[in-house]
């Protein structure tokens, strides 16, 4: 059967054209297009909201825009004969007479809003537009614009480039807009901010964090209660929590920051082949560029339907790309759910759905680091508790979910530090033991969460990123002199921890029922159980105060009222 290029539709006869998919031809304007992207993608600076789009995508969804970008292109030469890019021909700049030693700088057109410009003399290659670069120049420029009013060398040459292309005076040097104002604006509940957002900082910006971080303080800023003192609140709460979570997608679930997420759904399935039809599906709605199940950690960067080696007859994980708190985000996350669930996708004690929350927040600062590992083992039985939770059960028979162990989520252990410990120290202590413990921090860009249960349920799913999620901007913004800094426990505090708590009173309950079987006194034990049970209750209340606001609150207790240990 002939393969056609992907791009201008034409047979492929070549052998590696058609493993490629794409013809010689072609392929070039791909990797134009590409290139265009990317510079989008680097610049600190970008215009219009093709950045916002384009930005944390993988190299396989980088190559899929440009080759929808390249067939969008031939698709307009093909009906109108023309094409509206400017002329592909090189433009020399003259060379500058304030820069000692300076070349020539030769312009050569990518498509009609960028350009190659390339310093002849020193060897070195830029993508540049009118109003971005890639260069360390213009990366200067943006922090300090009042000692680059123009921008950088490389975008004066393309828009004088663009002048002598076009037949019109060369335009004066416009100033560049301060730094702040020319981001894009986070929208939020309360207000429209223009401060950047995690996807778009580096990981050393500190300013842009404090920046982003005064979002998630106005929009989830602590209302003043304190669940371990006002038993009126806690108790509306709860009774709060017995009604359905409602699934949020407008964009105003996370806090307004912008931070990243993603979720690892595992899934098994009665009949053999299932998780094929699936990934068929998967491929057929353009949500995955995979047609069938691949190996475990495949490269790609749309939803990936994988294999895992934990569960029976290797079943199916579906691992998401990069997520942000907006609407088609969160409208891919459910439409995926319902295609496995239509090919009989079921969860069982073999299955989990880890949560990856972006380490923005707390990234380049050690002691957000030392408040998220205090908080993740001080509060451990609470999240272990909330990982168990089955949303269904507890829906169809209101009774809660267990969770399913610590064979695939290990308890953190003992966790040792000092106060001058740096973030690569504390980030190896935390996932020491090995990357199955409750938190893997080991990734780049990334804090996996590794309790929550399998679960097919959108809304349950979306309860777990709203937690972890503000586990994180917690631990940024909590600091020793906050109303809540005595919310996170010490890390010599041992009395909310899986195994000294919850770990003892399932022994305790399985003593219970033992000693009732054979007919002794069981008021002892029924009373041990009841005081763990209170600690228990108290140590969760006390990590409702950790999170501090109603939304995140709500989340939790959802998912409390759904689990156990």
């Amino acid at each position: 059967m002939p393969v056609n290029c992907r791009v201008c539709h034409r047979v492929l006869r070549n052998p590696v054209s058609i493993t490629l998919g794409v013809g010689p031809v072609c392929v070039k304007k791909v990797r134009a297009q590409a290139a265009t992207l990317m510079a989008q993608m680097q610049a600190e600076r970008p215009s219009g909201t093709t950045y916002e789009q384009m930005y944390g995508l993988s190299e396989q969804e980088l190559t899929l825009y440009a080759e929808r970008g390249a067939r969008t292109a031939y698709t307009e030469r093909a009906r109108h004969g023309r094409s509206s890019r400017p002329s592909a021909t090189a433009v020399e700049i003259p060379t500058d007479p304030t820069r000692r030693g300076s070349q020539p700088i030769v312009v050569e057109w990518i498509d009609e809003d960028t350009a190659t410009v390339i310093s002849s003399g020193r060897g070195y290659n830029h993508i540049a537009s009118a109003n971005t670069c890639n260069c360390r120049e213009f990366r200067s420029a943006v922090r300090h614009p009042e000692q680059f009013l123009h921008g950088c060398r490389h975008m004066q040459a393309y828009r004088q480039a663009l002048a002598i292309v076009q037949n019109r005076p060369v335009p004066a040097p416009q100033p560049m807009e301060p730094f702040n104002e020319s981001r894009p604006a986070v929208q939020n509940n309360t207000q429209a901010v223009a401060v950047p957002n995690f996807t778009a900082i580096d990981v050393t910006d500190d300013i842009a964090r404090t920046q982003i971080l005064s979002v998630w303080k106005t929009n989830r800023s602590w209302d003043g209660i304190r669940m371990t003192e006002d038993q009126a609140a806690y108790d509306s709460l709860m009774s709060s929590a017995e009604a359905e979570w409602e699934y949020v997608t407008d964009g105003s679930i996370l806090g307004g920051t912008g931070n990243t997420f993603g979720v690892e759904i595992e899934m098994e399935f009665e009949s053999s082949g299932a998780w094929d039809r699936v990934a068929r599906d998967l491929y057929n709605e353009g949500l995955s560029q995979y047609s069938e199940r691949v190996g475990y950690h495949t490269a790609g960067g749309m939803w990936m339907p994988t294999r895992d080696g934990s569960l029976t007859n290797g079943g199916l994980e579906i691992v998401s790309p990069i997520l942000q708190d907006r609407p088609e985000d969160w409208e891919q996350l459910r439409r995926v759910l319902e295609i496995a669930k239509y090919h009989g996708a079921v969860v069982n004690g073999n299955t989990g759905c880890h949560t990856n929350i972006g380490s923005g927040p707390v990234d380049s600062r050690a002691f957000s680091w030392q408040r998220l590992a205090r908080a993740a083992l001080g509060h451990e039985a609470a999240l272990y508790r909330m990982g168990g939770a089955d949303s269904e059960k507890y829906r169809s028979a209101g009774t809660a979910g267990v969770h399913r162990g610590t064979g695939y989520v290990r308890t953190l252990g003992d966790i040792t530090f000092g106060g001058n410990a740096t973030m690569a120290e504390i980030k190896y202590q935390i996932t020491k033991e090995d990357h199955a413990t409750l938190l893997n921090v080991m990734h780049d860009g990334r804090v996996e969460f590794r309790s929550p249960n399998g679960t097919l349920d959108a809304r349950q799913i979306q309860a777990n990123v709203v937690v972890a999620n503000a586990m994180m901007h917690q631990a940024a913004t909590i600091t020793n002199s906050s109303p809540l800094d005595n919310t996170t426990p010490k890390l010599s505090d041992y009395a909310n921890q899986v195994g000294y708590t919850a770990v003892q009173t399932a022994r305790l309950k399985d003593d219970l029922q033992w000693a009732a079987r054979h007919g002794q006194d069981t008021s002892t034990l029924e009373q041990n159980i009841a005081n763990r049970e209170a600690k228990a209750e108290l140590g969760f209340r006390r990590f409702l105060d950790f999170l501090g606001n109603p939304v995140d609150r709500k989340a939790a207790a959802w998912l409390y009222k759904r689990g156990s240990i």
